[in-house]
């Protein structure tokens, strides 16, 4: 599974420094959680890459889990798609 998290000007103004604080203490903890065996995820801090340039709505911070944006991200709404996705059988 991949994260990739924005970390432009909008996005970290809307808190992508948060989610990303909480995202990488999530990996550094997996071992608590009651996950699939080896099942890992890896973290990508990316620059902005225009989505939320394309609306006139605020949808910072935008994170992408695998090829599903989520707009309007939220911490909790994040860990809760990383910990369902790594529960998923293969």
């Amino acid at each position: 599974m991949k994260v990739k998290i924005c970390t432009g000007t909008r996005c970290i103004f809307y808190g992508a420094d948060n989610i990303m604080d909480n995202v990488i203490d999530l990996k550094e903890s997996l071992s608590e959680y009651p996950i699939r065996e080896g099942a890992d995820f890896d973290i990508e801090l990316c620059s902005c890459d225009g989505t939320c340039k394309t609306s006139e709505k605020r949808i910072a911070p935008v994170v992408t889990i695998d090829d599903e944006k989520i707009l309007k991200a939220t911490s909790p709404q994040v860990m809760e798609r990383i910990l369902d996705g790594l529960q998923e059988e293969e």
